[in-house]
């Protein structure tokens, strides 16, 4: 193409990529926050739940925002690689399922959170891609929803929770989603700290800890934890001496929250340094026990819908159950891929808020999908996405290091 080709195509591309970054942050904001605070005003009552819970309405809102932002903003040209040809595979058999599940008549609680999940996954794999990671304007925006967090959940917990006993259920769609809440809030983050200095980020970590403890959803605190250490590890000049430091201040917290467990509010975290008689543990072993069972039976094709809704594997084996032994390798290798190419090929960017980013929720997907979460995982499609924008960030590095 030549250059009078490329004005014509973007008469104004600096206009036009201030307006995709504008646009991918407003879907940034009607996605996340807006989530977390349609949950809080349901649970006390200010609102009634609506279009089933937000966060589907907010993924249609994000939607054509994303649209106009792919279209808006002026990209070079980046030919898909390995990883990204996996994630189309993986959402071609995601797709491919569901479409099973509506041909075998399973159950409707099955195939439509499924079908809403493969639409999502598009949505935030575009959030992904487009959000503007490390942008002055997009960071500061961020920041300033995340610091406003902090006093919203504070004066919405009762007893070291958020909302905690103020629940209005037992109506179905009253009660609160804390897992997504946490999610929604982990993404604020990210889009927040990397960027910040040093004593800023380690303050920031501080502040969402003990958020995401009185959100009360431990997978994500876990996740989050993760994701803190993957970016300290990737900043810090004396890699041997922070992982040292590390394992001894995990060992230190592990110990401490074993001793305190019972004694403070919102215990539930504090559970996770003894899960032996955790019933939510064991109630995914049975689970897990169910999906080997299912697996057993046809484990070249998987057995979609062999299970009651709900009741699926909360690891990677859910998608060896619904996806056949195709999706789990195809899920396998993607993870493995995206971290390898991410260390391999661009290394170079290690302190970039869209590497750091990257990296971090990679980490925390591999971690949460063998041992906690559905193949659905909504993190999942973010970092995909996330791993897109780093490659596009590349090109442009190395464009602007040609010219000059």
């Amino acid at each position: 193409m030549s250059h009078a080709d490329t004005l014509t195509a973007h008469p104004h591309p600096d206009n036009g990529s201030r307006m995709a970054k504008l646009l991918a942050t407003g879907a940034f904001s009607v996605i996340f926050p807006a989530y977390i605070a349609y949950q809080i005003l349901v649970q006390k009552a200010v609102i009634r739940p609506y279009l089933g819970g937000y966060f589907t309405a907010g993924i249609a809102l994000a939607l054509p925002l994303l649209l106009l932002a792919a279209y808006a903003g002026a990209r070079p040209r980046v030919r898909a690689d390995l990883v990204e040809w996996l994630f189309l595979l993986f959402m071609t058999l995601f797709g491919l399922s569901v479409a099973q599940g509506l041909f075998l008549q399973v159950s409707p609680d099955i195939v439509r959170p499924n079908a809403l999940a493969w639409v999502t996954f598009v949505v935030l794999y575009l959030f992904g891609a487009l959000f503007p990671w490390g942008n002055m304007a997009a960071t500061c925006w961020a920041q300033l929803i995340f610091l406003g967090l902090l006093p919203l959940i504070l004066l919405n917990s009762t007893g070291g929770q958020l909302i905690g006993g103020g629940y209005i259920a037992p109506e179905i769609g009253m009660e609160l989603n804390y897992q997504a809440v946490a999610m929604a809030f982990i993404v604020i983050a990210l889009a927040a700290i990397p960027p910040a200095r040093v004593l800023v980020r380690y303050g920031a970590y501080a502040f969402a800890i003990l958020s995401l403890y009185m959100i009360g959803a431990r997978s994500e605190f876990v996740a989050f934890v993760i994701m803190c250490a993957v970016i300290e590890f990737c900043m810090a000049k004396r890699k041997v001496l922070l992982v040292a430091l590390g394992i001894a201040g995990l060992i230190a917290l592990l110990w401490l929250a074993h001793t305190m467990f019972g004694t403070l509010p919102g215990s539930r975290i504090l559970g996770l340094s003894d899960i032996n008689d955790d019933p939510s543990v064991i109630a995914r072993a049975a689970l897990t026990t169910n999906a080997w069972l299912s697996i057993s039976n046809a484990p070249i094709m998987g057995n979609y819908g062999s299970y009651l809704p709900g009741n699926y594997a909360h690891n990677i084996l859910s998608a060896w159950v619904d996806m056949g032994y195709a999706g789990l390798v195809t899920l396998v290798l993607l993870l493995v891929f995206a971290g390898t190419s991410l260390i391999l090929a661009y290394r170079h960017m290690i302190r970039t808020p869209v590497f750091l980013v990257t990296a971090a929720l990679l980490a925390a997907n591999l971690v949460l999908l063998l041992v906690a979460k559905h193949y659905t995982y909504q993190l999942l499609p973010i970092a995909l996405g996330a791993y897109r924008s780093l490659r596009l960030q590349n090109a442009r590095m190395q464009e602007a290091a040609q010219v000059s």
